[in-house]
């Protein structure tokens, strides 16, 4: 948390909100429900429509407008432990719903974005140290699973964009490191990662290439056959273009792993 912050909202991993470096306890799964809708929209207004859908969905409480303002009213009075004086959680009231004022620097989300864009422009510069340093910076703010035990369509639309970010900035990270010659030491993070994603093929593509340039061939065939082997037992269809083009160009042993991975940078720039 940032000193000069009073209030931090920090999504990745479980949802907390910290008061002058205390956590505050939040209650309910649904009362913290509804700050995560005000969080995600903050400095707008939600009305209380959109908050019943966000927390409830198609399945609002018979009560329904009825039912948020109490929400409202126990989140406004959460106190940190052992403080007395404090002004409560910046929530307003307009005559078309509710809005929680908050600065960028007061979500760690925001944050995490940051420092991914400030490594993405280190990258452009040609200073891969720096944006290898910041993208693992970004990395290190998450926690557990993001939001987890949160109920709502909201919760679980934000948890999988989340980990799906996630996903996509360790991927870079991992490209960095092999511009910078280290892919022999990113093996291990991959194997790892792809057992944990196995449908992932970007991920399951790079332990390939790594693989190959260690001259392990074998096991980087043999990746592809294990994702195209869940591929279709889980989904039905088969491996992506650049997944089939990376295995056949092992089995050819011409693939260029340098220029492969400029390209697979060159390509998230695009993305």
């Amino acid at each position: 948390m940032r000193a000069n912050e009073k209030v931090y909202f920090s999504l990745l991993g479980p949802f907390r909100v910290w008061v002058h470096g205390q956590e505050l306890v939040l209650g309910p799964i649904r009362q913290q429900a509804v700050l995560l809708s005000l969080v995600r929209s903050h400095n707008q207004v939600v009305s209380v429509s959109r908050l019943l859908r966000d927390v409830w969905g198609e399945a609002p409480p018979r009560s329904g407008h009825r039912t948020i303002p109490p929400y409202i009213y126990r989140l406004r009075k959460l106190v940190p432990e052992g403080r007395k004086c404090w002004e409560g959680l910046p929530i307003e009231r307009s005559r078309e719903g509710y809005v929680l004022r908050a600065t960028p620097e007061q979500l760690d989300c925001t944050e995490f974005d940051r420092l991914v864009r400030d490594g993405q422009a280190a990258q452009r510069k040609g200073d891969l140290e720096t944006a290898y340093s910041l993208v693992s910076q970004a990395l290190n703010m998450w926690g557990e699973e993001p939001l987890v035990g949160l109920a709502g369509p909201l919760a679980q639309s934000t948890r999988m964009r989340l980990v799906e970010q996630r996903l996509m900035v360790i991927e870079q990270r991992i490209q960095l490191a092999f511009l910078m010659g280290r892919h022999r030491l990113v093996i291990p993070e991959l194997l790892q990662h792809v057992e944990m994603n196995p449908l992932y093929e970007p991920m399951s593509r790079l332990l390939m290439v790594a693989l190959y340039t260690c001259d392990r061939h074998a096991e980087a065939l043999n990746v592809f056959h294990e994702t195209r082997k869940r591929l279709v037992e889980e989904t039905g269809m088969e491996p992506g273009r650049k997944l089939q083009q990376t295995y056949e160009a092992i089995l050819r042993a011409d693939l260029n792993p340098p220029d492969d991975i400029q390209g697979l940078v060159a390509q998230g720039r695009a993305g």
